[in-house]
């Protein structure tokens, strides 16, 4: 991740952003982007705030529903991809509406940021269409490369306001993924209503995916100890 951020709770004072040091050349949009985030959670009622998590029981899920997909990896490298996999697809489907948002509150409040937005974009679109690659899918169980390039469509179509590109191209000879990604992205068109309207678009994400069940909504302050001591 080129930058990430680590909301402050009641027994850490304070947020935290992080970037990666090749990215400093875009660290003011970056900066924008985290603190988006931060500004969404903290302004909803506390009574709302939740975070994805996993557990034994969701990864069970996943393992059961992928079902004969996980058997054609190497057994050694089976448990460390499924897990590189299904944290990705969460943090997609958790945290690419929201981001869908905060790419537009950019661009509409703060337009001195708009050309390093741009830049930024422009290269997070190219690492983004990676995923849709021959090279990916060869080594990608078949429900895992739809679920997640569906998310990629709405996500692109979704930066459309902001980059001007249109990126559907792509897909085509996709049909199965534009079908959903359409869902998808459909579901972006309500009204931005902050943090719970994030929470309702990747509820509705998951349902649509059928992956609701592959990761849990744990409370804002019910952390595991490595965040504190990590922080």
């Amino acid at each position: 991740m080129p930058a990430t951020s680590k909301i402050a709770r009641a027994r850490m004072p304070q947020h935290i952003i992080k970037y990666q040091p090749q990215m400093v050349q875009r660290i003011n949009h970056l900066t924008a982007h985290e603190c988006g985030h931060i500004l969404r959670t903290m302004e909803a009622d506390p009574s709302v705030r939740v975070v994805p998590g996993s557990n034994a029981e969701t990864r069970a899920v996943a393992v059961r529903e992928l079902g004969n997909e996980l058997s054609q990896l190497p057994e050694t490298m089976r448990n460390q991809m499924l897990d590189v996999w299904l944290g990705g697809l969460v943090t997609q489907v958790t945290s690419l509406p929201a981001c869908v948002r905060i790419e537009r509150w950019i661009h509409r409040e703060y337009p001195p940021l708009r050309n390093e937005q741009r830049l930024y974009l422009d290269e997070d679109v190219q690492r983004t269409l990676q995923g849709l690659s021959k090279k990916v899918e060869r080594v990608t169980p078949k429900t895992l490369f739809r679920i997640s390039n569906s998310i990629t469509y709405a996500y692109l179509r979704g930066l459309e306001p902001v980059t001007g590109k249109d990126l559907r191209k792509h897909f085509s000879g996709r049909p199965s993924i534009i079908t959903t990604g359409i869902q998808l992205y459909e579901t972006l068109g309500e009204a931005d209503t902050g943090y719970a309207g994030d929470l309702r678009v990747t509820n509705e994400w998951a349902r649509v995916l059928k992956i609701s069940d592959w990761f849990a909504w744990i409370g804002f302050e019910d952390m595991p100890e490595s965040y504190f001591r990590e922080a």
